[in-house]
């Protein structure tokens, strides 16, 4: 108890009603950046697109920050510095890379300031940045050493996919048939998907255990296609898509086996070409591994 008192009076210290209020002047620039944007530009020398969003904590005295392009995901904070006056976005990369932003040079249409880039080596880079604001979104432009980031944002309103989940959505509708590998179980079968509206996707088909079915939409709050599907004897599985790219679709599932197990895991769906796609599940049932594969095939009208 003795510690735990010591920590809540260290912590009130830095949250003393002195020191934590933030200019309205610098909410209402965080404000802009707030909602889900798709970004596309040129990444340390390679052509990349994907998605960011940001979001204010309760309280709304600072932001949560989340991207991924092709190679990479990335989280973040974005808040107030006091002591300088800066906007100071600090960001973790899925390769070990940490990337500090400070905004010092803040207008209504253009944020001026530095980055500094630590690599999973510790090797530290430095070096300026620019975000200037658009009729639709923002373009960034930054320089560490010799890696240099160039992108153009353009916000996605609340009803609106990113160009590439519509494109997903688009080719799963159709009729297809799916051959599974890895575990000794009778999984393999058909479906028929169709589209419900302009953003949901029906599922009805059959497995060796007998008839499935499974919805598949969009999820505009999370950014993320969510699948959700029930089979025979009591199968159900929940799937959540948040790394989201052209070519394939990574996230995780849960569920349960027509047998009864529980089962959890890793789940990617990449495209082969307009007629086949596979499936890989890298996971657990009731505790044991049960790596899974399927190819999927269209099937000819």
């Amino acid at each position: 108890m003795k510690r735990l008192g010591i920590v809540c009076v260290a912590v009130c210290l830095f949250v003393s009603p002195a020191l934590a209020q933030v200019p309205q002047k610098i909410l209402d620039d965080m404000q802009y950046l707030v909602g889900n944007w798709e970004t596309e530009g040129t990444f340390e020398g390679k052509p990349s697109k994907g998605t960011f969003s940001a979001h204010w904590v309760p309280g709304k005295h600072c932001l949560t920050l989340a991207g991924r392009n092709p190679d990479l995901s990335f989280s973040g904070i974005s808040g107030w510095d006091p002591a300088t006056g800066n906007i100071v976005e600090t960001w973790h990369r899925s390769d070990g890379v940490l990337v500090e932003i400070r905004y010092a040079e803040i207008t209504p249409s253009t944020w001026k300031g530095t980055v500094k880039l630590t690599n999973a080596a510790g090797k530290v880079l430095t070096g300026k940045c620019q975000l200037d604001k658009t009729a639709d979104g923002f373009t960034f432009t930054g320089a560490a050493g010799d890696l240099t980031a160039s992108t153009k944002n353009r916000r996605l309103h609340v009803s609106e996919k990113p160009a590439h989940v519509a494109r997903w959505l688009k080719f799963l509708q159709g009729s297809w048939s799916s051959q599974w590998s890895g575990a000794n179980l009778n999984l393999d079968g058909e479906n028929e998907i169709r589209l419900v509206g302009d953003h949901t996707l029906l599922v009805t088909g059959s497995s060796g255990d007998g008839p499935t079915a499974e919805i598949i939409g969009w999820r505009a709050d999370t950014q993320r296609i969510v699948m959700n599907g029930y089979g025979a004897k009591n199968g159900y599985w929940h799937a959540e898509y948040g790394d989201l790219h052209d070519d394939r679709l990574r996230g995780t599932v849960s569920g349960l086996l027509a047998d009864g197990r529980a089962v959890s895991g890793s789940i990617e769906l990449k495209k082969i070409d307009d007629n086949h796609y596979e499936v890989r599940f890298d996971g657990t049932a009731a505790g044991s591994p049960l790596p899974l594969t399927a190819k999927l095939t269209r099937k000819k009208k």
